[in-house]
């Protein structure tokens, strides 16, 4: 239940309520002794620090993550940690490093069968290429994200493929393709 109530924080964006509910989540998930729900709660408070903009506290509960995360030898986990990291990278404008991580979550992902997560961080590759005036790259990777997202009638995730696919034109000078 903390660790539910700490997410549901994040999501409305109180990342100091959150950590208050996601500190006790760990408490009782080490009681339980847990590998799998230790690598989830470490991966919440990375989260919590992420939207705080507190990424040394970001990478260092995505690495304990980690460690939990390959004792329980869980590949969901593993690609969602690469993806806050590669958020880090992304924040602080370092484009190429959260290209790296973002393509290591989406093959584990793609090998995961999770065509959902894998729009996701198409959309996060693009908006990367994106920043980095690489337009033909963002263009590509937008229109998977958009294919995956019409098959999955994900309508939610479609507005942001879309919205970046016409950034991308926007930028990229290509308003009539």
């Amino acid at each position: 239940c903390y660790l539910n109530l700490g997410y549901q924080y994040n999501i409305l964006g109180k990342p100091d309520s959150a950590l208050f509910y996601i500190d006790s989540a760990i408490k009782y998930s080490q009681l339980a002794g847990d590998p799998n729900r230790l690598a989830l709660v470490y991966l919440n408070k990375a989260d919590a620090y992420l939207q705080l903009k507190v990424f040394t506290k970001t990478l260092s509960f995505c690495d304990t993550a980690m460690k939990y995360a390959e004792e329980a030898k869980n590949d969901d986990r593993r690609a969602r940690i690469f993806q806050t990291i590669g958020s880090v990278y992304f924040y602080q404008q370092v484009y190429n490093k959260a290209l790296d991580y973002y393509n290591k979550a989406n093959e584990l992902f793609i090998s995961l069968g999770n065509e959902n997560m894998s729009g996701i961080i198409l959309n996060n590759i693009a908006d990367s290429y994106n920043h980095i005036n690489k337009f033909d790259s963002a263009r590509k990777y937008y229109e998977k994200a958009i294919e995956i997202g019409e098959r999955l009638k994900d309508f939610n995730q479609l507005q942001l493929y879309y919205g970046g696919l016409g950034e991308t034109f926007h930028n990229g000078g290509d308003f009539y393709k």
